[in-house]
């Protein structure tokens, strides 16, 4: 009896906290630490590309574009390389002489007063004349002026014939720039007023880098031609006088003349270049009595826009005394 009042005692006391503990709520979890999200990296395969790759360009099949990657051919960079190399224009006209163009720059203009002196002779000769010449840029290439001799000046001796005799030749001139800063033509067409003689002059000036601040250049005014009455110079009136005053004395006049001339250019600063250079005259085509002329010069450019120069020479080498030469020049560009 006793053991059963102790078993439903215990019993008792057991059930409530069996119960308790049932009741009670379960616990969350704890969070799980978080990760970092990483993504898998991406291989890439680059393809190697053969710059000096050529192509056949008979194969109709061959490839002469770029490929679908963007690969770039050799060819490619220079024909891209040689489309945008820029040209000069009037605002970036170079101050170096050995950097200008063969030509003027599209619509620039440029005037310019050359003002030579020849002395020399037995009685000790000065003579001076003044040519003045305008021209202008149509295009990149193409450079159209004229020109003008005011005339002959002998300063001295006293009664050595006129004092001033008035300048009678005119000129048209164009030029056209064949291989940029290299290679011109030019052709011009000087005429006399009294008596009417009309003439053509061309040349092919060059301009040929072979350092950096070294070129040569020549083959300006190469030949004159008569194609009425005589040859005629328009910076040298002296010319134009004696070869009129012998056609009224019935002395044939020549038909033209040949002038091979070259020299160089030495760019010793931005704005200061020393030239020398030779000249071969063949006076109505003939290399009889032929003169060999000489002259050094100094150009200046005080801006981009005015030149001064000066110039030292002889006319014929066998005859430096009688055939000195001097001369200066400005020129004004805008």
């Amino acid at each position: 009896m006793v053991n059963r009042l102790s078993l439903v005692a215990l019993l008792a006391l057991t059930l409530p906290a069996s119960a308790l503990a049932q009741g009670a709520p379960t616990p969350a979890p704890a969070p799980a630490p978080a990760t970092e999200v990483v993504e898998p990296a991406v291989a890439v395969e680059v393809e190697e590309v053969d710059l000096g790759a050529t192509f056949d360009e008979d194969d109709p099949n061959a490839p002469d574009r770029p490929s679908a990657h963007g690969a770039i051919t050799v060819r490619d960079l220079e024909g891209e390389l040689a489309a945008t190399t820029p040209r000069a224009t009037r605002a970036t006209f170079p101050l170096e002489f050995i950097e200008r163009p063969m030509t003027l720059v599209a619509r620039q203009y440029q005037m310019s007063l050359e003002l030579p002196l020849a002395v020399g002779g037995a009685d000790a000769a000065i003579e001076t004349t003044l040519v003045l010449r305008a021209a202008y840029g149509l295009t990149q290439d193409v450079q159209a002026g004229i020109s003008y001799g005011f005339g002959l000046a002998r300063i001295a001796p006293e009664g050595s014939g006129k004092g001033f005799e008035a300048g009678k030749a005119f000129s048209i001139d164009a030029a056209y720039t064949l291989i940029p800063d290299k290679l011109a033509v030019t052709a011009s067409l000087p005429f006399y007023a009294d008596p009417f003689a009309l003439s053509l002059t061309a040349g092919l000036p060059f301009r040929l880098r072979v350092y950096d601040k070294l070129a040569l250049f020549g083959l300006n005014d190469l030949v004159e031609l008569k194609l009425a009455t005589m040859p005629v110079s328009v910076s040298e009136p002296g010319r134009n006088i004696a070869t009129a005053a012998g056609i009224d004395v019935s002395k044939e006049p020549p038909v033209g003349h040949f002038n091979l001339t070259f020299g160089a250019l030495y760019q010793h600063r931005a704005n200061l270049a020393l030239t020398a250079q030779m000249g071969f005259f063949f006076h109505n085509f003939s290399s009889g009595d032929q003169p060999v002329a000489l002259q050094v010069a100094a150009l200046f450019a005080k801006s981009k826009r005015l030149d001064l120069s000066a110039r030292l020479g002889v006319a014929r080498l066998d005859d430096v005394a009688s055939s000195l030469v001097l001369g200066f020049a400005a020129t004004f560009r805008i």
